[in-house]
């Protein structure tokens, strides 16, 4: 006669007594919180068939119970209620899940077997979304096209984060993404295996969907992760992979900005204005400028501590602990309440021109970092006692000074009707030497060559449309070239170009040509400023020492194809 088994097995489970006692083996076990319920100890159960089933000790019962839950061990648990399996992220297929009570009883079992019971799934089935998207899964795959490794704010606090791909044994990539602890193991034994075969187990993966995009990540403390764990199916894993040589890899960071095309493209749709022309605005609206910075105003801080979560300025201060020290916190009025998880942005208040005028813009870190080439986190420590005292401006934010910059400006009402002078930018545009001349405004106070002489310096201007015989060999000459053609005194009879003297008899001796129909000229602003401003006699210094151009006066002259120097 055979012997009564005295252990239900786990697919019998159901919620009708409590008097049930099975012999399983403890696979995992981990803390868990929840808003409803709050924090509990859950385990991974398994009985002789591979049938799994979650169990969870209530806070009030771990002190006593806790002890008995060993990880890898056979037990014989007896006495305990069963109730419906719900939740987002369930941990087994099983519909219902044990809830271990004060009066519950474990006593050691032999071993039964060394098995885990992984129950992997294919990639296919993952990215065809054919799943049931709130249960967990185990996956396997070789780990390719690892990211780095990123800080992020989740619910407050900061927390690593880091990217990475699986491929199967056809090839099918899996993209994932793990957190906290497991970002580490992750990123550590990618630095140490790059160009090596790695395997990768994940079990109790959560599955995601976001933007079209299947992918997996861990949930929680319920997962568990795997790198080269020596295990049968591991080993078959490896000998089906694909013979092409792939092996681990580090992926570029993806670019923080839109590429400067699309940018391009999309502010096709808006004028183009010069700053003079953006001043005299008088409706809303959204225009291009192009313009070279003179100057960072630093009356305002160039950046500010935010935090990460909320993107929104924080305020230090100081907190009196009960021991009569002081603690440095920071506020968020946003989310009403003390961080920790912040990092320094950008926050520029630029002061600009181009040959119509003299304006400020005001810069935000996203359209910053662009044009600076590094976040402000590289040149700020969050952890300076002194964050509320300015700290000096890098050289690499004061190289954008004399440079020319190509932005999407918004005119607001502000600007219209409240003499807001400063223009906030939208959209940066183009970087420094850009291929099109600053615009000119020609209808104001056009030039009067007589009442322009020469003293030290003489600026002149060439005309495509007169010069088509020398175009060839003027418009590609380097500046420094032409100002020695010219220099060299020749020609200084021609009867069509005029020597430029400060008194009849004294010949100049240092001449700049300024082609305006030679795109090569246009990344020379300076010029155009001066000539602009000598035009309408109201010669200006340019505000910074070490970009000034002193011009006394400047005379204008037409070169002629014929008479043009050679």
């Amino acid at each position: 006669m055979d012997e009564v088994n005295p252990y239900t097995a786990i697919k019998n489970l159901k919620p009708f007594k409590t008097s049930w006692c099975i012999q399983v083996k403890i696979l995992h076990a981990w803390n868990h919180y929840t808003k409803g319920s709050g924090m509990s100890y859950e385990m991974m159960l398994a009985d002789e068939d591979g049938n799994k089933i979650q169990a969870g000790i209530k806070k009030e019962h771990l002190l006593k119970l806790q002890r008995y839950v060993k990880i890898g061990h056979w037990t014989i648990i007896e006495e305990f209620s069963v109730t419906k399996a719900s939740g987002l992220y369930r941990s087994t297929t099983h519909p219902y899940r044990i809830n271990i009570q004060s009066s519950t009883r474990f006593s050691n079992s032999p071993t039964i077997s060394d098995e885990i019971w992984l129950d992997l799934v294919n990639f296919n089935d993952v990215l065809s979304g054919t799943l049931d998207q709130n249960k967990l899964v185990n996956v396997i795959g070789q780990l390719v096209n690892v990211g780095e490794i990123q800080l992020l704010d989740v619910q407050g606090k900061p927390t690593k984060k880091i990217d990475f791909q699986l491929r199967d044994t056809d090839d099918n990539r899996l993209p994932c993404s793990l957190w906290g602890k497991f970002a580490d193991q992750i990123h550590k034994v990618s630095k140490e295996s790059v160009g090596g075969i790695v395997i990768c187990l994940i079990r109790w993966a959560k599955l995601g969907h976001y933007k079209e995009i299947r992918s997996i990540s861990n949930a929680f403390d319920a997962s568990e992760v795997f790198i080269n764990p020596i295990l049968t199916e591991v080993e078959e894993f490896k000998n089906l992979l694909p013979s092409d040589g792939l092996a681990l890899t580090i992926m570029e960071p993806k670019p923080r900005f839109q590429p400067l095309r699309v940018r391009e493209e999309r502010s096709k749709q808006f004028e183009r204005k010069t700053i003079a022309e953006l001043k005299a605005s008088f409706e809303v609206e959204k225009v291009k400028i192009i313009c070279s910075i003179l100057s960072i105003d630093l009356d305002y801080s160039w950046y500010y501590y935010a935090h990460i979560k909320c993107n929104k300025k924080v305020f230090k201060s100081k907190k009196t602990l009960s021991s009569g020290a002081k603690k440095i916190i920071y506020r968020c009025d946003k989310c009403a309440t003390d961080v920790t998880s912040i990092e320094a942005r950008y926050w520029l208040h630029l002061d600009i021109m181009d040959n119509t005028g003299e304006s400020k813009l005001m810069l935000f870190d996203s359209f910053v970092e662009p044009i600076i080439g590094c976040p402000a986190t590289e040149l700020l420590d969050v952890t300076n006692e002194q964050i509320d005292e300015p700290q000096p401006l890098p050289d690499v934010v004061k190289n954008i000074i004399g440079k020319t910059y190509q932005f999407l400006v918004c005119v607001e009402q502000d600007n219209i009707s409240r003499g807001n002078d400063e223009y906030k930018v939208a959209e940066v545009l183009t970087s420094q030497n850009i291929n099109q001349a600053l615009p000119i405004n020609d209808s104001v106070n056009p030039v009067d060559h007589s009442s322009i002489s020469s003293n030290d310096q003489v600026l002149m201007l060439t005309n495509n449309s007169e010069k088509e015989d020398n175009s060839q060999t003027l418009s590609r000459t380097p500046l420094s070239k032409r100002k020695e053609i010219v220099d060299d005194g020749s020609d200084q009879s021609s009867t069509s170009k005029k020597q430029c003297t400060k008194d009849s008899d004294e010949t100049v001796t240092d001449v700049t040509v300024i082609d305006v129909d030679n795109p090569n000229d246009w990344h020379e602003p300076k010029f155009f400023h001066k000539l602009e401003e000598a035009a309408q006699g109201n010669l200006k210094e340019v505000k910074h020492e070490r970009e000034k151009i002193v011009l006394k006066n400047i005379k204008v002259e037409k070169i002629d194809g014929k008479n043009a120097p050679k």
